[in-house]
Parts: structure tokens; sequence; C-alpha cells
């Protein structure tokens, strides 16, 4: 089966990919992962059971566990070299029963972890677009942090691992979660610039909340899709904006320490320290 351009948003973790995915997903030529596929991948009655005995209101899914099937490393990286032809097999076939399946035209993927493996994505499709949404580092931040919360272990704060990550699970809360922003959106940026404007593609969220019709219709002219289109209408009328929450949640001090921490990459994408 033809493969048309499959499209990867790649984000940090809480950057509003949920929503961006859920607007795009919307879109009537657009298969994607949910809990039922992301059980059985590659293989459509799978996919029809789970659907009809477990998910009967079948939600949307970043499928962690399809795209971290082959990742053998320490850190979530990886590059073109990793590709194997069982890889190639396995993330062809998924992306080819989600489009027969569902009977769209093209795919669309929403992992964090992504972001780390653009040459990776592009290796095994080569025609592939990648949107990489960024949001202002202080209101990740907090949000991320808001998550850790609930968790007991310092390693669970490490839902994305760039290279180096062992050496900061020391570090506090602040400290961990400046450099997995800081380090992911750069390695992202990175792998995309040496593609070019036809393959990847940056939006803030900012952008996004605030003239959502405007950024749809450059996502739309940069995938070949017509957006924003009127099936999306109900997810687009729900975006709304929190970044105002960080400002509110830290001190003087720690908004110095996160400036200090993020400040040069921030300016890159246009956020004032």
């Amino acid at each position: 089966m033809q493969v048309d351009r499959p499209i990867f948003v790649v984000s940090m973790p809480r950057s509003g990919s949920t929503a961006l995915h859920r607007v795009m997903a919307a879109h009537p030529d657009l298969a994607t992962t949910s809990h039922a596929s992301r059980r059985s991948p590659t293989w459509a009655p799978g996919i029809r059971f789970f659907r009809a005995v477990y998910y009967r209101r079948d939600a949307l899914s970043e499928g962690g566990r399809i795209w971290d099937r082959f990742q053998k490393h320490g850190h979530d990286v990886m590059e073109a070299q990793d590709v194997t032809p069982a890889a190639r097999r396995f993330f062809r076939r998924t992306v080819e029963t989600h489009l027969r399946l569902f009977r769209r035209e093209r795919f669309l993927a929403r992992c964090p972890r992504l972001a780390l493996r653009v040459n990776y994505f592009r290796e095994i499709f080569p025609e592939a677009k990648f949107i990489h949404l960024v949001r202002d580092g202080r209101a990740v931040c907090r949000s991320v942090m808001r998550v850790w919360e609930t968790s007991r272990r310092r390693t669970d704060r490490w839902d994305v691992k760039p290279p180096g990550w062992e050496q900061h699970i020391g570090d506090g809360p602040i400290g961990a979660a400046a450099f997995q922003w800081r380090e992911l959106v750069n390695y992202a940026e990175t792998q995309g610039k040496a593609m070019g404007p036809g393959r990847f593609l940056t939006v803030t969220y900012e952008s996004l909340v605030k003239e959502p019709d405007a950024v749809l219709g450059r996502i739309g002219a940069f995938c070949g899709l017509d957006c924003p289109h009127p099936a999306q209408r109900e997810q687009i009328d729900g975006l709304g904006s929190r970044n105002y929450k960080w400002r509110e949640a830290f001190t003087g001090e720690q908004v110095q320490t996160l400036n200090e921490l993020l400040g040069p990459a921030m300016e890159r994408f246009g956020y004032r320290s």
C-alpha cells in the first residue's frame, strides 16, 4: 500500500501536543493511533477486537509502546543508522494497517519521544512531514512539575530521556525539567533545519491558541491538507491558553533560575526572559 507523506507531531511533553493531536485527528483524511490500535498496531482484526470489547469509546493515544518498540539505548535518541529491516517493516505495516482499517489517505503520529527520533523516522518514511510544537519553557516546566508531584521516584520525571539525562537525576525539579525542555527542543530543531522548510515546520503553542485558523492554515499548506477543515471546528473552538499559570506558580527567584537555564533557547523561539 502506498504511504503518502505521514505526519509526525513532535514536542516536549506538556507543550500542547495533545490538543494539536485532537485538532489534526479530526480531519477526515487522517488516521492515527488510539488505545485499541496500540495493542495490535499491525493487525486490523486485533484492533477491531480491542475496540469492540475493551475500548468502545476509543480515544486517541500517543502510542508510546508502538514508537518505543525498537528502542535499545539508555536514552531516547534513535538515529537513521539504528533502523533495522525488522523496524522498517513494523512501522510501515503499522501505518498501512491504520490507513486501510480507517479508510484514510494520510497518517498522523504524535509522541513526545519522537522529537529525539526525527532522523530515525525520516529514514523509514522518506516522504514524512514533521511538525515541531514549541511552548514557552517556563510554562512547560511548571506543567511537568505539577505532574511530578504525584510521583514518588525521581526516575519518573524522565518521560523523555535526552543523552546525558542520568547525570541530572539528582537535579531538583526545576533543573530536571529545564534540562529536558532545552535538550529536546534544541535536538529537534537541529535535525529539522538539516531537512529544510519543506519537511519540517515549527509552530508555537502560543500562536496556535491565539490564532488557530491561521496556524492550522500554515500546517495545512505544509502538509498538503485542507486546514482548517469544518470537521475540526469543534476541537478548534475548545483551544485555550494556560500559559499564565507559571507566573502565579513560581517565585521570582525560581523564574530567574529558569530564565538562566532556558534563556538562549527560548530567545531563538521568540520568548523573552
